[in-house]
């Protein structure tokens, strides 16, 4: 494939020399070895022979995160999160909405077993292996990420043992497998991070 970007804020797509799709907002990830591109208002995946439509309706401004889970449904699936939409899952064949989500959801990915979300200063963890549960006591729940800044957390990325929470000047890692023995630890209170594409 190929990317180019003839005006700012907009895209083509070439494959083998012959346009493929255009648009004003892109943001590739992939499944099932399939591509897929979030293209403003629609999501797209290219097969290997057309582009097709698996989702509608979409913000046009929102910045999309993505992960994939399995847990208790029936197979791996992408879900993605903006803020905005409801949060999405996608099971190679149809999007639908993730059941229970808490709503506002901005990032989302999957630890230990369960997936989270960042919504404002607030971190939500679905019960374990059940990405829609998001209420079950002792099980799932939220923590709030409080700073002197007041700043909202713009990121969340797993990683070895931890979820780090990211704010644009602040960081912090979430240790435990679940409330019974979650701890969150200040990493710094002078380095964030720009934004959620700035985390890897």
């Amino acid at each position: 494939f190929e990317l180019s970007h003839s005006t700012p804020g907009s895209w083509t797509i070439y494959g083998n020399g012959t346009q493929l799709a255009t648009g004003t907002s892109i943001v590739p990830f992939q499944t099932n070895g399939e591509k897929n591109y979030d293209a403003g208002t629609v999501v797209i995946y290219y097969n290997g022979t057309s582009w097709t439509s698996i989702a509608s309706g979409l913000s046009t401004t929102a910045f999309c995160s993505f992960c994939n889970f399995q847990g208790n449904l029936s197979g791996i699936n992408l879900l993605m999160a903006n803020g905005v939409d409801a949060v999405k899952k996608y099971d190679g064949t149809t999007v639908s909405n993730l059941n229970n989500a808490p709503s506002g959801i901005t990032y989302i990915d999957a630890h230990d077993n369960r997936v989270y979300g960042a919504a404002g200063n607030t971190i939500y963890f679905s019960a374990l292996r059940k990405p829609e549960d998001w209420t079950t006591a002792n099980d799932a729940g939220s923590i709030v990420i409080e700073s002197n800044d007041g700043e909202t957390v713009n990121s969340i990325r797993s990683g070895l043992q931890k979820l780090t929470v990211f704010k644009p000047n602040s960081m912090y890692e979430l240790y435990g497998t679940g409330p019974s023995n979650y701890r969150l630890t200040p990493v710094a209170d002078n380095i964030g991070i720009l934004n959620h594409r700035a985390a890897t």
